[in-house]
């Protein structure tokens, strides 16, 4: 279909451009549908292309690891990438929060695929996706665990997952706010995942943990302006930003969240402009890998 050239998408024009011809460790290359896998020793996070909403897969050297699954459409294509990657069981699957953009393609990961681990902020919510994925936690016997600010799982080869957020969320934050954000360290290589944080949450984040700076930030809520504070993003200072979205009656991303980040030096991917993005790392340099142009 016609794509309407706005004013966020011709900057990310303008900064992919830059990056395909920038020629240096750590900048794009093409993948293309390509198979492109983590050597032995390496580490990949694939920022999948689900629409609007959130999946990501995290190949660590011991452990394969799920953040959210995007929208309930998706669930069928999320599934049969995963298989493509070599993916045949989950040692943890992390839902970020309740929203059925986040949850929706985990039913069918969950109904289909061995998964020894859950993790959630363990927040009400009363959608019919949320039913049935509480249902199949409990038919498929899957380990629960709360997700909390201090819990940590180690992924193997030196990969270290962190939980910066929620610490006691309550029902008055919203479940944006709610958001499960992780931090994935991995040598000198360090890859923030945040969920749909707005700003009060982000702030929070600032005051507990202090330094956040990370190489790859997944940009909260899609590139709302509701989220990615001036004040959170000078403090991450990716080198990497990669914004989740597809085809939206939001208008997300918002101009001055593409402006933010452009301001803080960091390449900016987008799962809509670029299909899934792929980054393989050893723990001191990194290759992008695209899926499309």
């Amino acid at each position: 279909m016609p794509v309407k050239v706005t004013g966020v998408l011709l900057l990310l024009v303008i900064l992919t451009m830059l990056t395909l011809f920038a020629g240096q460790t750590g900048l794009s290359d093409w993948w293309a549908g390509r198979a492109v896998t983590p050597a032995a020793g390496e580490l990949a996070v694939h920022f999948i292309d689900v629409g609007q909403g959130d999946a990501i897969l995290i190949q660590a050297p011991a452990q394969n690891v799920l953040i959210d699954g995007g929208p309930r459409g998706a669930g069928v294509d999320l599934a049969s990438y995963l298989h493509q990657c070599g993916v045949n069981r989950l040692d943890l699957v992390v839902s970020t929060h309740p929203h059925d953009d986040h949850i929706g393609g985990l039913l069918e990961v969950l109904d289909k695929m061995p998964v020894d681990e859950v993790m959630d902020p363990a927040v009400a919510h009363t959608t019919q996706t949320f039913e049935k994925y509480l249902a199949l936690i409990d038919e498929k016997n899957i380990r629960f665990t709360t997700a909390r600010a201090g819990l940590s799982r180690d992924l193997g080869g030196g990969a270290v997952l962190s939980l910066l957020h929620p610490v006691a969320p309550q029902p008055d934050d919203g479940l944006n706010n709610c958001s499960v954000v992780l931090r994935l360290t991995f040598g000198r290589v360090s890859f923030l995942m945040t969920g749909d944080v707005e700003q009060a949450a982000e702030r929070a984040i600032l005051e507990r943990e202090g330094r956040i700076r990370s190489t790859v930030l997944k940009v909260a809520h899609h590139g709302s302006r509701s989220s990615s504070d001036s004040l959170f993003l000078d403090a991450v200072k990716p080198a990497v930003a990669v914004i989740c979205y597809g085809d939206n009656q939001y208008g997300v991303p918002h101009q001055e969240t593409v402006q933010y980040l452009a301001e803080t030096g960091a390449l900016i991917y987008s799962t809509f402009e670029h299909g899934t993005v792929m980054m393989i790392t050893d723990g001191n340099t990194y290759t992008v890998h695209t899926g499309r142009p």
